[in-house]
């Protein structure tokens, strides 16, 4: 981590980091959350998990890799539940 940064603080949907050298930088926080959320306009279908199922046999089915499924969903870890909604993209046909 950069030994710069000193503080952070969120006030008003802005992040505040105040940095040793007394200057201080702001992004605001939808930005910052923007950058960690799957692309909603993306065409996608909604798959709901059954029993049995794993990420890969559902990316086999749908023509789209594992990467792309746990994009989609914001997945921490590749693992699902059942009953889980899962977001699948829409293979786009090369021109």
């Amino acid at each position: 981590m950069n030994d710069k940064l000193n503080h952070r603080k969120v006030k008003n949907n802005m992040v505040y980091i105040e940095q040793k050298d007394g200057e201080t930088s702001a992004a605001h926080v939808e930005s910052v959350k923007a950058s960690r959320r799957p692309p909603r306009a993306r065409p996608h279908r909604i798959y709901v998990v059954r029993r049995g199922d794993t990420l890969r046999g559902i990316a086999r089915r749908f023509g789209v890799s594992v990467e792309n499924i746990i994009f989609m969903n914001n997945l921490r870890r590749p693992i699902i539940h059942v009953g889980q909604r899962l977001r699948i993209p829409i293979p786009i046909a090369p021109l």
